[in-house]
């Protein structure tokens, strides 16, 4: 295992989420999930896992064939990075606290994290637009890619039913308890991807700044209910409280699993998803409250605002 980050010694700063993993390095993101696997299990086969990785990274770098390169700047990689670790460190979580979970369910766990996003990919002759247009309807376009690359790939039409069914707890309204699952273990894996759906998105360090790309694909995707960028940031604070009542009533709170992967990982015995969160709504309040007219200098990560006011120039 790697050396431990000393979280106790007051001279150091607070460990960040961000500060573990370079998210924008999918090689480092494979580097890590192997590591987690190799505490999960002894002979663990990576080979299928590491050639869907592989394919992800060629279809949203435009790589893959048939198929044009992502073109959603917030449900971009860096997203689906952040979720396939997020749902890899929950398994491990689970396993130390609960037990054994099977390899099978694992690695479609993976795959599926791997392809939950993949419905806003437009193909080579679809040249409207960006894949945004695809807002209401990306899951079911996701199942139809899982679908096809896994039956390319030899899975079974059952694997290839439970991962359909993991990819649909991803749909932010749908009832859970409306999905049918081939086992009780498809269901926890399920409701895990649902789950660290949310956490990768909304633990983002640059999560506020990318609201702004995700009001922009809203627009494209025709997603009623906003009238401007602001009016997005403000209601994105009662959207935290909606997704902690999801995570209660419908996803059986599997994010606390984080904290026991923190504590065996890292030494760190904290949910560092819930923190990162819970600061990232902080600020937002505060911005919010008291700097409404000049919101967008309050937000000076990633060069983000900067990119999405000379884009917006330029349509």
């Amino acid at each position: 295992m790697d050396k431990k980050i000393d979280v106790h010694n007051r001279a150091t700063p607070p460990v960040k989420l961000y500060d573990l993993v370079k998210m924008d390095d999918p090689e480092e993101v494979l580097k890590e999930i192997k590591q987690i696997i190799s505490f999960m299990y002894g002979d663990f086969d990576l080979e299928t896992f590491e050639s869907a990785f592989s394919d992800t990274v060629k279809l949203f770098e435009g790589r893959y064939p048939g198929y044009r390169p992502c073109n959603t700047e917030y449900h971009d990689l860096i997203h689906t990075m952040n979720t396939l670790l997020a749902m890899v460190r929950l398994m491990h979580g689970y396993k130390i606290k609960m037990g054994l979970l099977s390899k099978n369910m694992v690695l479609l766990g993976m795959i599926s994290a791997l392809f939950h996003d993949t419905g806003y990919i437009q193909k080579t002759g679809d040249k409207k637009g960006t894949g945004a247009r695809y807002t209401l309807n990306h899951v079911e376009r996701s199942i139809r890619f899982a679908k096809d690359y896994l039956s390319s790939k030899g899975f079974s039409q059952k694997e290839i039913q439970d991962c359909a069914s993991m990819l649909r707890c991803t749909i932010v309204s749908i009832d859970i308890e409306s999905i049918r699952f081939g086992s009780d273990e498809t269901k926890i894996i399920g409701k895990m991807l649902g789950t660290a759906d949310f956490l990768g998105q909304m633990a983002d360090r640059t999560y506020l700044e990318k609201l702004l790309f995700l009001f922009r694909e809203f627009m494209e995707g025709n997603i009623i209910g906003f009238k401007s960028e602001i009016d997005l940031f403000k209601k994105t604070i009662s959207f935290y409280d909606s997704v902690r009542t999801r995570f209660k009533e419908q996803l059986d709170n599997m994010y606390h699993y984080a904290v026991y992967h923190f504590k065996v990982r890292w030494g760190i015995n904290d949910n560092l998803y819930e923190k990162a969160i819970e600061s990232n709504i902080q600020y937002l309040r505060n911005i919010m409250e008291n700097y409404t007219r000049d919101y967008l200098e309050h937000l000076k990560r990633g060069n983000i605002v900067e990119q999405y006011i000379s884009q917006k120039q330029r349509l």
